[in-house]
């Protein structure tokens, strides 16, 4: 990842130079040469590997449920009512001070919003997802979405492959615009 300069932080008040784009560029394509050269395999976006895939993460990425535990956590649920984000206290204090239910701060993920999320999370992944994860994680029909990945293919940005959501190297390079896509017309 690269940094990012968020307010409330040292960084934000007294910023470091960074790098420009062409830099960036060179620093990740020596990184990658690197990890390469010394047995590594990439399976995400940021996620190399000389053994197996990271099963937590990959479970995040494929759109999957997961607990909240200790201050400032975020968690995700699947329920009969819909799927929903929740956030535990970000300082330690108040966290400790509450109780558990008090502490939960959820979102429902609309049905609206549910394509960029899926897609956020899914296209991470190298060898992407099964189209029918997209029907079981989502609970939409692929129809909702079709018409953007039909262009994006055209686009060779996401492969051209009628039982994956897959994006291209080129579509992972651009990975922010082609999920763009999906947040602008979701």
């Amino acid at each position: 990842y690269q940094l990012t300069i968020e307010p409330n932080t040292v960084f934000y008040r007294s910023q470091p130079l960074l790098p420009d784009e062409d830099e960036l560029a060179h620093i990740q394509s020596f990184g990658e040469q690197t990890l390469i050269a010394n047995g590594f395999q990439q399976y995400e976006v940021s996620a190399w590997t000389t053994e197996q895939q990271c099963r937590h993460n990959v479970n995040y990425w494929q759109f999957g449920d997961y607990i909240a535990i200790g201050a400032g956590a975020h968690g995700k649920l699947t329920q009969h009512d819909g799927i929903f984000r929740y956030q535990k206290s970000r300082q330690p204090k108040d966290y400790l001070a509450s109780t558990p239910a008090a502490q939960l701060n959820w979102t429902a993920i609309t049905a609206q919003d549910r394509p960029f999320e899926f897609m956020l999370n899914a296209l991470r992944l190298l060898d992407g997802v099964p189209i029918h994860h997209y029907e079981t994680y989502t609970g939409l029909a692929y129809a909702t979405i079709q018409p953007i990945v039909d262009r994006l293919r055209a686009q060779q940005l996401m492969v051209n492959d009628t039982t994956r959501l897959q994006c291209t190297p080129q579509g992972m390079r651009f990975l922010n615009t082609v999920l763009e896509s999906f947040l602008a017309e979701a």
